[in-house]
């Protein structure tokens, strides 16, 4: 009888260590590919609006947030192409409006690191159209100022041939 008990509890103890394992088994591999997705989905949703930035779409949205690393990687990608974008859109609005003949537009504010030189640039561009513009004003009102001069010269001139032909 022990024999008997013996072995029925090995059976059970056999079964029930195969179902733990089993058990067990299922929960690290389930495990797994929830932890597996949720790195995965959010590094192919960044691989994809970097290949989209990379095309010149720079109006491309992260929707990704977290406050874990990947979370991170999100936010500091979100902030660095809603920069790129804005000064894009000021730098092309100015050129647009300059070659639209406006050279009254303002200066690009003074962009930080490699974007520096590009406002530094473009606002000497514009420094450069605006000193032209002065001087070819000036240079029109001194050709102003000379055609009244032969205008009211040639008046003269009229006036005193008149007054000489009038005395003959």
């Amino acid at each position: 009888a022990k024999s008997n008990s013996n072995q029925s509890l090995y059976l059970m103890s056999t079964v029930t260590l195969a179902v733990v394992l089993v058990v067990g088994l299922v929960a690290a591999v389930g495990l797994g590919l929830t932890i597996s997705h949720a790195i995965n989905e959010p590094i192919k949703e960044l691989v994809n609006v970097a290949a989209q930035f990379e095309r010149g779409r720079l109006d491309t949205q992260i929707t990704y947030e977290s406050k874990n690393e990947i979370g991170q990687l999100a936010q500091s990608l979100r902030y660095a192409f809603d920069r790129t974008e804005k000064v894009v859109n000021e730098i092309s609005d100015m050129l647009l409006r300059m070659s639209e003949g406006d050279i009254s537009v303002e200066e690009l504010p003074e962009y930080a690191g490699d974007f520096a030189p590009i406002s530094f640039a473009a606002n000497t561009i514009l420094e450069s159209l605006n000193d032209m513009m002065a001087r070819m004003q000036a240079a029109a009102d001194q050709v102003d100022n000379g055609a009244g001069q032969v205008s009211s010269g040639a008046q003269q001139l009229a006036q005193g041939a008149t007054e000489q032909a009038s005395s003959v």
